[in-house]
């Protein structure tokens, strides 16, 4: 891992076009797409390459023989990859490319748009310039980002995830749902000592009851309850575990000493952040189009249904659906 540049998902994407661009000088790797130029050899370090733009189809028909593409490709146009194929060297697809199920590949980037089909593995990264989606059991190693939008398939595996849109699972089910604002809340009174401002310390447990509105941040020594359609005018800290309820809002951030299990349809505006496990149900929003954030554990189980504006980044193991293996 790179620890300089670890806060700059795009980073290895950067230094893989960089490194195409400084290896292709005559011609430029823009004339190579643009002309669709066929062309073949080895970068400055020994890395076999090749463009591929007219004898798409003969690279095709090769892989036929030889499921192991054993040089760096640059493909000019949209492409179809057959199912099984391993590529031990990047890819970079000019335009739209489809990648068959259970391909292997190190690295890639998208200038368009990707699909990968089901238990597709990709090894160190991936980036893409519009929408990637991730059919289901695929293994997502290392950094993955979109600029437009990511679909991630069930039981996927990842590990950091950063796109302005990210759904998980089908986006009819990860559409917001309606959180309920007519409904009365009834304003909590609180044991708690001000510590500066609008941030309350509370040295027990904090068990917010349904359909109730509490304003400030707070620090809290023992577990968090949040109950079933409550809002929280502010952010949320625990020692402990902490449970959001179906329905609550958190306006603020939620940071969870323990474990963080999120309901279904709550509505999270803040950063999400664990020490051990965290579970988002169906319905759950974190962030916002005009808000992006980051929801962050070593490990993190992610319903169907579930959309993150921003960043997923699970510094052990994620999963969607399922449990986590440890």
């Amino acid at each position: 891992m790179d620890r300089a540049n670890e806060g700059e998902v795009r980073h290895f994407a950067n230094a893989f076009k960089a490194l195409l661009e400084s290896n292709f000088q005559q011609p430029t790797l823009r004339q190579c797409i643009d002309q669709r130029i066929d062309l073949q050899g080895k970068f400055s370090d020994g890395t076999p390459y090749r463009v591929i733009g007219p004898s798409a189809d003969s690279f095709l028909t090769a892989t036929r023989s030889s499921r192991s593409i054993p040089e760096l490709l640059v493909f000019s146009g949209a492409m179809v990859i057959p199912a099984g194929l391993q590529f031990v060297y990047g890819i970079y697809a000019a335009e739209d490319i489809d990648c068959g199920s259970e391909t292997l590949i190190r690295s890639l980037y998208g200038a368009r748009n990707v699909r990968l089909g089901a238990r597709t593995v990709v090894l160190r990264w991936i980036h893409v310039d519009n929408e990637l989606v991730a059919e289901a059991s695929c293994v997502l190693y290392g950094r993955v980002s979109a600029e437009q939008s990511m679909r991630i398939g069930a039981g996927v595996e990842f590990e950091r995830l950063h796109a302005p849109r990210i759904v998980f699972g089908k986006a009819e089910i990860a559409a917001p749902v309606t959180v309920a604002a007519n409904t009365p809340l009834r304003l909590a009174q609180l044991n708690a000592t001000r510590m500066a401002g609008n941030c309350y310390a509370i040295e027990a447990d904090l068990d917010v009851p349904p359909d109730t509105l509490i304003r400030g941040d707070f620090v809290v020594r023992g577990v968090v309850r949040v109950g079933r359609g409550s809002r929280v005018e502010g952010s949320i800290k625990s020692n402990r575990d902490m449970w959001i309820e179906d329905g609550a809002v958190i306006e603020g951030s939620v940071i969870s000493g323990k474990d963080l299990d999120m309901g279904s349809a709550c509505r999270i505006r803040g950063p999400a952040v664990a020490t051990g496990e965290m579970r988002i149900h169906t319905g759950c929003q974190i962030g916002g189009e005009t808000y992006p954030t980051t929801a962050t554990a070593p490990h993190i189980l992610v319903d169907p249904g579930v959309l993150v504006f921003g960043t997923v980044w699970a510094r052990e193991n994620g999963r969607v659906g399922g449990e986590i293996a440890r």
